[in-house]
C-alpha cells in the first residue's frame, strides 16, 4: 500500500503577504489625506489667505473622500 503525501505551494501565504505590503502603506495613506483634510477645514480664515486657499476650496478639498 504507497502513501503519498500532497502538500501546496506557499503562493497562498506569498499572496497574502504581498496583498498586506500593499494594503498598509495604502492605508496610511489613505490615513493622511483624511487628518490633512480636517486640519484644513479647521483653519481660521486668515491662515486660509496666507496660503492662497478660499473657503470655498477648503471645503471642497476637506469634503473629498479619503481614498481620493
Amino acid at each position: 500500500m504507497a502513501t503519498s503525501i500532497i502538500s501546496t505551494p506557499m503562493t497562498n501565504r506569498s499572496v497574502s503577504i504581498s496583498w498586506i505590503k500593499t494594503i498598509f502603506p495604502l492605508m496610511k495613506q489613505w490615513l493622511a489625506k483624511s487628518r490633512s483634510r480636517k486640519q484644513l477645514a479647521s483653519l481660521p480664515k486668515h491662515l486660509l489667505n496666507d496660503i492662497g486657499v478660499s473657503d470655498r476650496e477648503a471645503l471642497i478639498e476637506s469634503e473629498r473622500p479619503f481614498w481620493d
